[in-house]
């Protein structure tokens, strides 16, 4: 199965036989028929029959009674941003090496299709042109357009090689400033030029590769849009018919399915009535609303959208059937997830290490302290540092693994605090001291670097007193961009897993050689 078929033309008698299938259903049915809720916000089961279900995480029985309750077989989606067991994405880009992006991609098709999958809400297609953007972090693949096009392009084509759709998100682009499209509408007011030569050229690339699907994401672009006149705010890419048909469709010939962000994120919803702002999108050129909160209620706001023409059941039937048409492309109306092939373990577990060693990073090391010399029964403190207060707990592997590297004492604290620590540090009980940082991506979460108490671990100047300090980097890959002076000598993992804390631990004591960024 390849990807290019995503993208093919459908012949005059599919496309007749895929209208019948929706002969004779009312605006409801068909409004059904263009929304993609998530599971989790359902208390019992979902008995509607939508056009697709976002599960956050796998669960075989509940998707089987799903399918079995819908009369058009639905799709099954969801974030599988990158594998299971694989560094990041921002770390396939520290990598960067297409290959291994097209393995990885090939190894998340191949599971998520076996459980029932047919779609993913990937690749982030963004770049990370402003280090404190709280929409990225790990999501995307690095800052320069390059290397950001050339691996989101081989993954995407490990997964629609392998049968799983891929979406590429957020036109027209997010990265470039500080702003959550979560919880307010960011606007990128790049020029035409600057634009088309970044994200422009990454999104194009996506589309000359046959990505099945693209999301728009809830921020504007300055330089292909107006104002709008009620608010003077530029309006999200999910609402602006210049940014999804004047561009995206007619202009960078993007010919598949779009799908929106969820509609409750503040970059819609506090932009406009997320009534109406459903349906602009439909209107404006998208196809499927994600997570839309189907109920009386909306069906109510959504007939009066129609009465007042913001909506018209012509769109409505047109969208549907575009959902038909990708689910025809998908395979969705002959195959069973049951015949497809599983990756072999081998070949799964090889492109896992491959990937991670070429992730792992040394990027500064102003002291020239790796390796470090192991000596049996030295004294290392390891601190946790970050704002996800689970890493200290997630990050158990890694003690374990810098205990038998090192030969030593591993004592472990979590956010002591900057007067514990220089105190302590002062009088030079330990040897050494390994700081993980943490910061894992989330969502609304409005930024990801260090922020508010946790923060303060940085003062007092504990890092200066005489102790070897090595800072290791799990989550957010740029704090050693923030405390320039203060981090000498950093490690950065860009997304760890169960073989980062092996490798980061050998290579900190010489027993093999990490890359140097």
């Amino acid at each position: 199965m390849r990807g290019e078929k995503f993208t093919k033309l459908l012949t005059v008698a599919d496309d007749e036989r895929l209208q019948k299938k929706l002969a004779g259903y009312d605006w409801r049915r068909l409004l059904r028929h263009v929304l993609c809720p998530a599971r989790v916000h359902f208390e019992g089961e979902v008995e509607a029959d939508y056009a697709a279900l976002f599960y956050h995480s796998i669960q075989p029985e509940d998707i089987a009674a799903f399918r079995s309750r819908c009369e058009i077989p639905p799709l099954l989606c969801g974030d599988f941003e990158w594998g299971e067991g694989f560094p990041a994405m921002f770390g396939c880009g520290a990598a960067g090496d297409p290959d291994l992006a097209y393995a990885m991609g090939k190894a998340v098709a191949l599971q998520k299709r076996k459980q029932g999958f047919h779609w993913t809400l990937a690749p982030v297609c963004d770049i990370a042109l402003d280090i404190d953007s709280p929409m990225l972090g790990l999501r995307a693949a690095g800052e320069d357009p390059d290397r950001v096009a050339s691996v989101t392009t081989a993954y995407l084509r490990g997964l629609q090689d392998h049968g799983l759709a891929a979406t590429a998100k957020h036109f027209p682009g997010d990265g470039f400033n500080s702003l959550d499209q979560h919880v307010t509408t960011p606007v990128n007011f790049m020029s035409e030029g600057e634009w088309r030569a970044s994200y422009g050229r990454v999104f194009g690339e996506a589309i000359n590769a046959g990505v099945a699907c693209i999301m728009p994401g809830h921020l504007g672009l300055a330089w292909a849009d107006q104002p709008d006149s009620r608010n003077g705010v530029y309006p999200p890419a999910t609402v602006s018919r210049r940014l999804l048909k004047e561009l995206l469709r007619d202009e960078m010939g993007f010919g598949g399915l779009i799908v929106s962000d969820a509609m409750g994120m503040g970059g819609v919803a506090g932009f406009m009535n997320v009534f109406d702002a459903s349906a602009a999108f439909l209107e404006a050129g998208g196809d499927c609303l994600l997570f839309a909160r189907h109920d009386a209620f909306f069906e109510k706001e959504m007939e009066r959208c129609l009465r007042e023409g913001k909506l018209t059941e012509d769109t409505l039937f047109l969208r549907a059937l575009n959902i038909l048409r990708f689910k025809e492309r998908v395979g969705l109306f002959r195959s069973d997830p049951a015949d497809c092939p599983e990756m072999p373990k081998a070949e799964r577990q090889e492109a896992v290490r491959a990937m991670t060693e070429k992730a792992v990073q040394v990027v500064r090391d102003l002291p020239h302290r790796i390796p470090v010399k192991a000596e049996r029964g030295m004294k290392i403190l390891h601190v946790f540092i970050g704002n996800n207060s689970e890493g200290g707990e997630q990050l158990k592997p890694f003690v374990e693994r810098l205990t038998a590297e090192s030969g030593g004492e591993v004592t472990c604290w979590e956010d002591p605090g900057p007067g514990k620590l220089f105190f302590t540090l002062r009088d030079k009980p330990y040897d050494m001291v390994v700081v993980s940082l943490g910061n894992y991506p989330d969502y609304g979460a409005n930024i990801h670097r260090l922020h508010g108490p946790v923060a303060r671990n940085f003062m007092d100047g504990w890092m200066h007193l005489g102790v070897p300090v090595v800072f290791v980097q799990h989550g957010y890959p740029f704090h050693h961009r923030h405390y320039p002076a203060a981090m000498e000598t950093v490690i950065s993992t860009h997304g760890s897993n169960d073989y980062t804390y092996s490798w980061v631990a050998k290579g900190l004591f010489g027993k093999v050689e990490l890359r140097h960024a």
